[in-house]
């Protein structure tokens, strides 16, 4: 869970307001950093990219209720500014599909892009020592364990009884009208499951890489080899 399927109403007004501040903020950065790029090689890869993410977090995989984001492969394969493009491209269009409400599109846009970020900083960082394919699944759990921690800390702030919203709701049980606050007992149900997903995207996101070092190895660029004694 590196983004939050709530619907509007849910969300303190604040929060969501903080949310698309914050999303305005990255993209607005990111767009200036594109600004007077190559459109042509630039917006189809954004777009691939966006369409791959769409498809990904359409697919749920039962029975744990997850589905791939794909927003790290987008920080592996793409620079940091492209990827934030992506994953705000891809929120947006699955918000008018109702896979999260309107409102909650910032705070998602900016919980993704810090994943798909994230995931490339580590990438660059972790391919200096081991082949790309390992790296990009090291990346990929950092990446997706950051993101859901943001997650939760905005579940948190806002105060949002996770066990009556969303798809969970119901699953933690309560009586009709009983209120309280579970993040903790959520935390417990979700997290062993999101751990079962978190490795699906890791062997994902690895085999992608690895297809891509062969097909198209200027994407994806190797650590240089140390010379021999």
């Amino acid at each position: 869970m590196s983004h939050l399927h709530l619907p509007d109403g849910v969300l303190p007004v604040w929060l969501w307001i903080a949310g698309l501040l914050a999303a305005a903020a990255i993209n607005g950065a990111a767009m200036w950093v594109l600004r007077g790029g190559d459109l042509r090689r630039t917006v189809p890869r954004i777009g691939v990219f966006a369409g791959l993410m769409l498809v990904g977090m359409n697919l749920e995989i039962v029975p744990i209720a997850y589905h791939v984001n794909l927003a790290a492969l987008a920080g592996i394969v793409l620079p940091p500014a492209h990827a934030v493009v992506a994953v705000t491209l891809a929120n947006l269009m699955l918000a008018t599909m109702g896979h999260g409400g309107v409102t909650v599109t910032g705070v998602n846009a900016a919980l993704l892009s810090i994943e798909a970020v994230a995931a490339g900083l580590l990438f660059r960082f972790w391919r200096r020592f081991v082949l790309p394919g390992k790296a990009a699944a090291v990346s990929t759990l950092g990446s997706l364990i950051l993101s859901t921690g943001a997650a939760l800390g905005v579940i948190a702030a806002g105060g949002i009884d996770v066990g009556r919203v969303g798809e969970w709701g119901g699953l933690l049980g309560g009586r009709p009208g009983e209120a309280g606050f579970r993040l903790r007992d959520f935390a417990a149900v979700f997290l062993p499951l999101a751990a079962v997903g978190w490795i699906i995207e890791m062997v994902v996101s690895a085999s992608l890489v690895r297809f891509l070092v062969q097909v198209r190895p200027h994407l994806i660029e190797e650590p240089p080899r140390k010379a021999g004694p």
